[in-house]
């Protein structure tokens, strides 16, 4: 799907209780929605059973470490906007007691802004935008990319830039050889494995340039 078709343009972060607590700034929690019920959590998943969205590209694993630092600037260059931010602690759908929570951190960006934005929104809207700078900065991401049809009522169809299995960029580890051994005398920093880029103003994932200690 091209940039061009899309009206908006969201760009959703998972991340664990404990993740959002330490990397995330104590204003966000103002923004934080009421946790999500089980009414809410059905809802949510009958939505998704019927794969509304069609994933278009993607690029996850363990050893998959995805630099999405460009996004914001293919945003910017097809006139794109920050126009929302988003939080809410929902239910684990993979825990059968309904006890685990995790924590979803969305950003919308849209085209030919015109209607009145939330004024807690604009006063903070600076600050959110820092924070997006640095989660895109400080982490590597496995990556999912929907094109979604648009909501009932609307003509505009959407793209969803789903982020999730955060991966410090900082951090060092092993490189290890085909057999898991490791090699060298030390771990060595983090590289990206893959790029989120945007094409022919569709968004692709591609290799990343791969220095020699790159880890295996």
């Amino acid at each position: 799907m091209s940039l061009k078709d899309a009206g908006l343009v969201m760009v959703q972060f998972t991340m664990q209780p404990v993740a959002i607590e330490e990397f995330l700034p104590d204003w966000v929690k103002e923004f934080f929605e009421s946790y999500e019920s089980s009414s809410d959590w059905l809802k949510r998943n009958v939505r998704n059973q019927k794969g509304s969205g069609t994933c278009v590209c993607y690029s996850t694993g363990s050893n998959v470490f995805n630099e999405c630092g460009s996004v914001l600037g293919h945003l910017d260059s097809a006139g794109f906007s920050l126009v929302g931010f988003f939080c809410q602690m929902r239910l684990d759908d993979k825990d059968e007691n309904g006890s685990k929570q995790y924590g979803i951190v969305r950003f919308t960006f849209a085209r030919d802004v015109r209607e009145e934005q939330n004024p807690l929104f604009m006063e903070y809207k600076d600050r959110i935008k820092e924070t997006l700078l640095d989660l895109i900065d400080k982490f590597f991401w496995n990556v999912r990319v929907f094109d979604n049809p648009p909501p009932e009522g609307l003509d505009t169809r959407s793209i969803s830039i789903n982020l999730s299995a955060r991966q410090i960029k900082d951090q060092k580890r092993w490189v290890k050889d085909a057999n898991r051994r490791r090699v060298g005398d030390a771990p060595v920093p983090l590289q990206a494995s893959h790029v989120l880029v945007a094409e022919d103003d569709s968004f692709v994932i591609i290799d990343a340039p791969q220095e020699e200690s790159a880890v295996a």
